[in-house]
């Protein structure tokens, strides 16, 4: 699925800064963000990788984009009251099949005690031990134990 990042910055209510034309087809972290990706950068402490970002286009808050006014980038920025929840959502949409993956392998070791809710994903290399609960929508990923 690829998008453009004018299509992006409606999807999450911000303001785009750059080509809105541009495709891009996912999201990546700060430093590996390439030119077909969206990242975002949520505090100043991070400001080196900004600097040596890749990425299509960066999405920040507004406190972060008055201390970038005026540096070079060769990205657009999304500009989103809340740039965690901006980022959240463009990974929900290049991604939207993720729901279809629920379920619980049958390579996780899970107790037959153990109490599961409804629409969890309990992956493969998990253990659920004697006693645990599971949340409804919760996510066990490979390598967890709850016990």
């Amino acid at each position: 699925m690829t998008s453009t990042l004018q299509e992006i910055a409606t999807l999450v209510g911000g303001e785009l800064d750059g080509d809105g034309s541009r495709v891009v087809s996912g999201v990546a972290a700060i430093d590996e963000a390439g030119p077909g990706e969206v990242t975002f950068l949520h505090h100043p402490k991070y400001m080196a990788q900004f600097d040596a970002c890749r990425a299509g286009a960066v999405i920040v808050s507004t406190e972060i984009r008055r201390e970038i006014d005026g540096r070079e980038r060769p990205f657009a920025l999304i500009v989103a009251q809340n740039p965690y929840l901006a980022m959240a959502r463009v990974a929900r949409h290049f991604e939207p099949s993720r729901l279809a993956r629920r379920g619980v392998s049958s390579a996780a070791d899970v107790a037959a005690d153990a109490v599961i809710g409804a629409d969890v994903e309990i992956q493969a290399g998990a253990h659920v031990a004697s006693g645990a609960r599971i949340g409804d929508r919760c996510v066990v990923f490979s390598g967890a134990y709850v016990g």
